[in-house]
């Protein structure tokens, strides 16, 4: 019984020794790999980046062409905004009078009233250009006012002008009516 475990335990010996050698060889290069996984290295991203110069190559595109109606119509629109501005201005209660704006906002919007009325002139034709004129006219009258001391401006009068010559553009120069009436410059 004796001799069965003594190369029994000689073989158990030899094969743990050598599981052991085996392991150690292992783990012994596998440290060296671990150890390079937390060592910090420089980053190759940031150098590519920054030595990165994009290529830019414009794209021309051909510059839109705007019919006299497109430009009509917008002009038109600008003026709604401004004639708006102006008639809330005027409308704000200040007291005992119309008109708390200033008069310098209020002028700078009167004349912003008559750049788009000049503007929307040049897309029509002459029979609209001269009802056009006829307004631009009216809005230069009521600029004209406010060289006028403010107590002896009435603003009630102004505000009710500029509604007028509003009125008569929503109706008889919308764009709405100038293509019905086919009145745009070619």
């Amino acid at each position: 019984m004796h001799s069965q475990h003594g190369p029994g335990k000689k073989f158990l010996k030899k094969f743990t020794l050598v599981v052991c050698l085996f392991i150690f060889v292992v783990s012994s290069a596998g440290c060296q790999t671990m150890r390079k996984k937390f060592i910090r290295k420089k980053k190759k991203e940031k150098e590519q980046a920054q030595n990165f110069i994009p290529v830019l190559e414009p794209i021309d595109y051909a510059a839109k062409i705007y019919t006299p109606q497109e430009k009509y119509r917008h002009h038109y629109m600008l003026w709604k905004v401004w004639n708006d501005e102006i008639l809330n201005t005027i409308a704000e209660v200040g007291g005992s009078r119309l008109g708390r704006g200033s008069d310098k906002k209020q002028k700078y919007l009167l004349g912003q009233l008559i750049k788009e009325l000049q503007e929307m002139a040049q897309w029509v034709d002459a029979s609209k250009q001269q009802e056009l004129q006829a307004v631009v006219d009216a809005m230069n009258a009521v600029l004209a006012r406010y060289e006028k001391p403010p107590e002896l401006r009435n603003m009630f009068a102004i505000s009710k002008d500029i509604e007028h010559s509003a009125k008569n553009v929503r109706i008889h120069l919308s764009p709405e009516a100038l293509t019905a009436q086919k009145a745009y410059k070619d």
